[in-house]
This record gives structure tokens, sequence and C-alpha cells, in this order.
């Protein structure tokens, strides 16, 4: 188990992650009856539940302080889709004459609405990087004292 978790942490072979994944599964099984909420799960359900608790344990062995993950929010792209609302203006006509002899701006002639846009803006989530750190202090905006 030893080999298949550290290959499989540094990334060589997903082979290797899946096999101490499997490992640590296995293992699980054999010690979950001492536990009281687990002895009391259904025998079908008992092994996906360990599994996925060694899936769990798993990637927390396998992350450091500066691991990272792709931004959910932007879906590693580094921007999202936001709507935008602008105020558009059109003039309905050119100043007649006898508005500018009545001195009348021709802001009295313009229109003016309200669109909504579709633009691109850098991903507030991950600050345009396409990534967020796994530390939990990062993840959370939870700022840090020393």
């Amino acid at each position: 188990m030893g080999y298949s978790a550290f290959l499989g942490k540094m990334g060589i072979s997903n082979n290797d992650r899946e096999r101490a994944i499997e490992l640590l599964a296995e293992y699980a099984l054999t010690k979950c009856d001492s536990v009281a909420a687990l002895r009391k799960l259904d025998a079908g359900v008992k092994p996906l539940v360990m599994r996925q608790l060694a899936t769990f344990a798993f990637e927390d062995y396998s992350r450091s302080a500066a691991s990272v993950k792709q931004c959910e929010c932007c879906a590693g792209q580094g921007f999202i889709e936001a709507d935008v609302f602008t105020m558009k203006s059109h003039y309905t006509m050119k100043l007649p004459q006898w508005a500018k002899d009545l001195k009348q701006s021709p802001n009295d002639f313009e229109v003016k609405r309200q669109v909504k846009e579709v633009a691109r803006v850098i991903c507030s989530a991950g600050n345009g990087k396409k990534v967020i750190s796994c530390a939990c202090g990062d993840s959370l905006q939870i700022p840090m004292t020393h």
C-alpha cells in the first residue's frame, strides 16, 4: 500500500491511486464494526460508505498547503459571463431650428433605455487565476491572523 499511496499522491500513476484507495477501503471494512454508527449500516451500503471515506482520506493525504484545484465558478476559464445593465441613448431627430431658437438642449430630444447585456468578467472566486487553493482558509475567504 505504501508504494501505491506514494505514486498516487505524486500523480505518477492513476492505477496506484485507485489501488491505494481500494486498499484503504478494504482496511476500513475490517475496522468499521467498532464504530457504532457504522455498525448499523446495511451490508450492501457499508462497502460504498467505506470507499467514499477512503477516497476522502486519500485526497486529504495527497494535499499540501500549496495544492490548488480548478475553480468551480469559472470551470478553470478565469472569466465568467455576467449580466450587465448599460444605459443606451439616442436622439429621435436632429435638433430642429425652432428648438435651437428656443435654446433647448439636445438632451430634450434624447431617448434613454436600459439594456441588459452579457459580458465576460474576471471570476471573483479565483481572481482570474483559473484555480483556487485547496487550503480551507483560502477557500472560505477567512483572513489569517498571526
